[in-house]
């Protein structure tokens, strides 16, 4: 036998040997590779619907407001008014007539004595001025004694008082129109010049500030109207 071929048929042999041992290698490796992979398995999604939390309430804060008290202005003190007369009651110790009730009067200036009355008082026009009223008192009187000559002296007729708001206003007045009663036949009392016994119809004028009144008078003996 010849070695020498007999070698090349070992080495060819083991060469075909190791061809097909690389050959199986390589078809596992082959076979392997192709095989498919396990699948993962598949995950599960929770697809239950969650609540959605609505949104938040944001506490409002309030400041604390401390309560206040207004203010109060302080009363303003009132304007000092001139305080207005007020009517005076007539003292009850005085004698009090009604109008057309006559008394006397014992002498006095003069001597002269006199018997009189009051009948009424009236209001009368405004002659001039500011004066807001005039009112009239009117009357009877006698002269009942004279100490001498032939007439009374004019000044020595019984003072005649009106009393308005408690106060005696003026006897004698330049303001008031008298025409109305002096055409009427009456004598002013101021200044009447009478013989003794003879009786008249007076009058005496006061400037106003109203038509009424609250003591009508002659001297201290008070007249109402009945």
């Amino acid at each position: 036998m010849n070695f020498k071929f007999l070698g090349i048929a070992i080495l060819v042999l083991v060469g075909v040997s190791c061809g097909n041992a690389a050959s199986e290698s390589t078809s596992d490796a082959t076979a392997s590779s192709s095989q498919p992979s396990a699948e993962p398995e598949p995950t599960t999604v929770d697809r239950t619907p969650t609540a959605t939390a609505g949104p938040t309430a944001t506490a409002e804060i309030v400041p604390s407001v401390e309560p206040t008290t207004a203010a109060v202005p302080a009363p303003t003190p009132a304007a000092t008014k001139a305080q207005e007369p007020t009517a005076s009651p007539a003292p009850s110790s005085l004698p009090s007539l009604t109008f057309g009730d006559s008394h006397s009067r014992s002498p006095g200036f003069g001597g002269e004595g006199w018997t009189v009355s009051i009948d009424e008082v009236r209001t009368i026009p405004v002659d001039f001025g500011d004066t807001p009223n005039c009112l009239a008192v009117i009357g009877t009187a006698t002269l009942d004694s004279l100490n001498d000559g032939l007439t009374s002296s004019g000044f020595s007729f019984p003072e005649v008082v009106l009393i308005q708001n408690g106060i005696e206003l003026e006897s004698f007045s330049i303001s008031c129109d008298s025409s109305s009663l002096e055409s009427e036949g009456l004598t002013r009392a101021v200044g009447a010049e009478i013989t003794q016994g003879t009786t008249i119809k007076w009058f005496a004028t006061f400037e106003a500030n109203a038509e009424t009144y609250d003591i009508v008078a002659i001297e201290e003996t008070i007249y109402t109207d009945g």
